[in-house]
C-alpha cells in the first residue's frame, strides 16, 4: 500500500508530563487512496510554537 496523503490530528491535553507545558501533542495519520482506514499511525508531540497545517502541507508536498 502506497501512503497518498498524511494528516495530523491533535488531541487535548488535560495533565502535561514535567517540562511539557504547553507542547502539543498529535497523532500523524499515513493514508491511501485505496483503504478506507489508515495505512499507519504514530504520536508525537510537537513544540508549542508549531503550525501543525504549515508542518502537515509540508509532509505532503514531499510525498
Amino acid at each position: 500500500m502506497k501512503v497518498t496523503h498524511i494528516s495530523i490530528v491533535g488531541y487535548g491535553v488535560y495533565n502535561y508530563p514535567e517540562g511539557m507545558n504547553g507542547w502539543q501533542f498529535v497523532r500523524f495519520e499515513y493514508l491511501s487512496d485505496t483503504t478506507p482506514y489508515t495505512a499507519m499511525e504514530c504520536h508525537v508531540w510537537l513544540p508549542p510554537d508549531t503550525n501543525t497545517c504549515k508542518l502537515e502541507d509540508l509532509l505532503n508536498e514531499g510525498i
